[in-house]
């Protein structure tokens, strides 16, 4: 089993994921948590998290929400 924990990473997420499974194929399950993420990061990542379900892998994402401090 091989974990990787990236923190501010160099280049966008999406653009991490999308060498990674470049690189290394598929995951069988990948975990994002964020405390803050935009719709446009969602957006970018969404495709790498359908083709881990896709393949029958785990895909989950935990995201936090700024409400404004409400």
């Amino acid at each position: 089993m091989d974990i990787e924990f990236l923190v501010q990473p160099d280049v966008s997420l999406g653009e991490f994921l999308e060498r990674r499974i470049e690189h290394s194929g598929v995951p069988n399950k990948i975990v994002v948590v964020s405390a803050f993420a935009a719709l446009s990061t969602v957006f970018r990542i969404k495709p790498v998290m359908l083709s881990v379900r896709d393949a029958g892998g785990e895909a989950r994402l935990v995201l936090g929400v700024d409400l404004g401090g409400y």
